[in-house]
């Protein structure tokens, strides 16, 4: 609307430039990329019973893999902000809780090193509160789909289940017993990690 100078029958947020971008409480995605966003807010289906949803599209360039290492350094070394990537995350109020989708490639073939890891990358998220006194998160991330070239290891091909538990107590701003677990298995990796955001 403000481009044009007419009103719009849609609304579309969106963002170019470099952008920190956060799903899934860092765990999905957690860097900040050279690139751009949109996002289609405040959808609704009754149908569906779905209250709230919006849906963001990403892409750019810079971004961050654990999974794109050199083969003559460590495991922990990571070529940094040198992979492209392309996604959609989506946010859907719903089922008395709140789901998180996404979807992710994270293209390397155009990386400085030896071997293309470039993988795809699926996040599935859904929070809700039981009974007043339990807040739940699941979370799985799967990587699927790296082919490396000239016999290279994969470093993104597996699963992470992640289970964030909380209490809810009469003192929510100062007490909130928590307990989170994980299991993995292969090597499952974000979507796109700064190297200070943890391994």
């Amino acid at each position: 609307t403000g481009l044009t100078d007419k009103y719009q029958s849609f609304d579309m947020a969106f963002a170019v430039g470099k952008m920190p971008l956060l799903f899934q409480n860092g765990l999905w995605f957690e860097d900040a990329i050279i690139g751009g966003a949109a996002t289609l807010p405040a959808k609704n289906s009754k149908t569906l019973g779905i209250s709230n949803m919006d849906i963001t599209f990403f892409g750019g360039t810079s971004a961050t893999s654990g999974a794109q290492r050199n083969g003559n350094l460590p495991l922990n070394a990571v070529i940094k902000k040198q992979a492209n990537i392309y996604g959609v995350a989506t946010f859907i109020e719903a089922n008395e809780g709140y789901w998180e989708i996404d979807y992710a490639y994270t293209d390397t073939s155009n990386a400085v090193v030896q071997t293309d890891r470039s993988y795809h990358n699926l996040g599935l998220a859904f929070t809700r509160r039981y009974g007043n006194w339990l807040s739940n998160s699941i979370r799985i991330i799967n990587n699927f789909g790296q082919d490396p070239n000239a016999g290279g290891a994969k470093t993104a091909n597996g699963t992470l289940i992640v289970l964030e538990n909380s209490l809810v107590t009469r003192l929510p701003s100062t007490l909130v017993p928590y307990m989170n677990v994980f299991y993995g298995t292969g090597t499952p990796q974000s979507a796109s990690r700064a190297a200070d955001a943890g391994g």
